[in-house]
């Protein structure tokens, strides 16, 4: 029999404090249930009690791991924000957090989380944007005007814009679907992580990378976010094992299927082209902005003790 531990009235933290005791090996289960209300006393009026409301109770399977599990539990209470709770949401599949989990815990009409993730709504509605326009006939006149160009006819022109210009089209629904998956997926963690600028930095850096590699290989006919989103997977991927500490991570299914999609790319099995090198372009560009960030953190720190 299950013993019950506790309860929440929102599901998130709930299922992040699961996804830690599960990482401890301590097998646990949450529950909604419908909780009636009680008054404090029996001459409360009856505006004064609540409704029914949905709790989330949180219970131990095992009596033996009771003891360890409140202990970790008034953990969880004293600081449910802490790193290695969303780290053990990541490597048990969890989606849910205390805050905001890395799957998207998108709540719209919050203020502060649009200005916690500012870059990555307006990356996702541009490219969401362009690609109605895209599917109202307007193909031809934004890929005419977004489409990049080599060295020579920039350096005439000066529209250098046109170097991350492939980045906000999508050839298919399906395609613009999987790659703001992806960008949603990844952006908003990074971005509520380091901050607006570095998303930034990160994506004209890692678009200059994936897109100029793809001209040189195969040409100016090419679109999609997919070099960037590589880029964010490769450096969440590096970064989660040079600092595990800093609490962003991937779940060991996501980096194995990102990698073996780009082996699937090479291939070429499918009916549509893949732009291999944006995408490993992007990857490496990922992955050497976080040893990069590793390796400045590590000699300012240094510095900083002597």
């Amino acid at each position: 029999m299950s013993i019950p531990l506790l309860k929440f009235s929102d599901e998130k933290p709930a299922q992040l404090l699961l996804a830690y005791f599960k990482k401890k090996g301590i097998q646990a289960d949450v529950q909604r249930k419908l909780e009636e209300a009680k008054p404090e006393n029996v001459d409360s009026a009856p505006e004064q009690i609540k409704p029914p409301h949905y709790v989330y109770e949180l219970s131990i399977i095992h009596e033996q791991d009771t003891e360890q599990a409140i202990t970790i539990a008034k953990e969880f209470l004293a600081a449910p924000g802490a790193a290695k709770y969303q780290e053990a949401a990541w490597d048990m599949g969890e989606s849910s957090s205390s805050s905001e989990s890395i799957l998207g815990d998108f709540n719209l009409i919050s203020l502060q989380h649009w200005q916690k993730h500012v870059f990555t709504h307006f990356v996702g509605a541009l490219c969401v944007l362009i690609y109605l326009f895209q599917y109202l006939g307007y193909s031809e006149p934004i890929f005419s005007a977004l489409r990049i160009q080599y060295f020579a006819e920039l350096s005439q022109n000066h529209e250098w814009w046109r170097l991350i210009g492939p980045n906000f089209m999508h050839g298919s629904l399906m395609h613009v679907v999987m790659n703001l998956f992806w960008w949603w997926l990844l952006a908003s963690k990074f971005e509520r992580t380091f901050g607006t600028s570095s998303l930034v930095m990160l994506f004209v850096v890692s678009s200059l990378a994936s897109n100029v590699a793809q001209l040189l290989y195969t040409g100016p006919n090419f679109l999609g976010l997919s070099g960037v989103v590589y880029a964010l997977f490769g450096f969440t991927w590096w970064i989660s094992w040079l600092r595990p500490k800093w609490g962003l991570s991937l779940p060991k299914g996501i980096i194995v299927f990102m990698l073996v999609w780009l082996v699937i790319g090479y291939a070429d099995i499918f009916f549509v082209s893949f732009a291999n090198e944006a995408h490993t372009f992007g990857l490496i560009s990922g992955c050497l902005l976080a040893l990069l960030l590793h390796q400045l953190t590590a000699s300012f720190g240094n510095k900083k003790g002597s």
